[in-house]
């Protein structure tokens, strides 16, 4: 296999991918998902609807999904786009949806901080040159 050629310090990508994640804390498994633009309450949104889809037929018996959230800025409880996003969603699937929040800095006790700070640790030295580069990196994705 050909190694991909990069530069020592390659400033100028062809694209961003900036990415958001949700950990299912029963089976530890991530659901990643991606922008090209920045993190928002829309993108979060997105996100949880993403993966909503993708795993519905094996979560039919849930009734209530509770969503542990890390009070960032695009998720916050005052976020009223983040917030009607998720009444929407409640109302088209059918779900009661809460979201409990962790206290601001207290990161440690959020299990997908944890989780970013392994998958950095797949990534070092690798020119991920593309999403499929990216999650090949790590096989603990959903």
């Amino acid at each position: 296999m050909k190694p991909v050629v990069a530069a020592d310090h390659d400033m100028m990508p062809k694209e961003k991918h900036v990415p958001g994640g949700l950990l299912e804390t029963s089976s530890g498994k991530a659901f990643l998902f991606f922008t090209e633009s920045n993190k928002t309450s829309d993108f979060l949104a997105d996100g949880i609807e993403l993966w909503w889809d993708a795993r519905k037929e094996g979560f039919g018996y849930v009734q209530r999904l509770v969503l542990n959230m890390d009070n960032g800025p695009e998720c916050s409880g005052r976020r009223s786009r983040f917030l009607q996003r998720m009444v929407d969603f409640s109302d088209r699937s059918g779900l009661e949806i809460r979201l409990a929040y962790y206290p601001p800095y207290h990161s440690k006790y959020n299990r997908i901080e944890r989780f970013w700070g392994g998958l950095e640790r797949s990534w070092n030295g690798y020119l991920l040159d593309s999403v499929k580069t990216v999650l090949k990196r790590d096989g603990n994705f959903v």
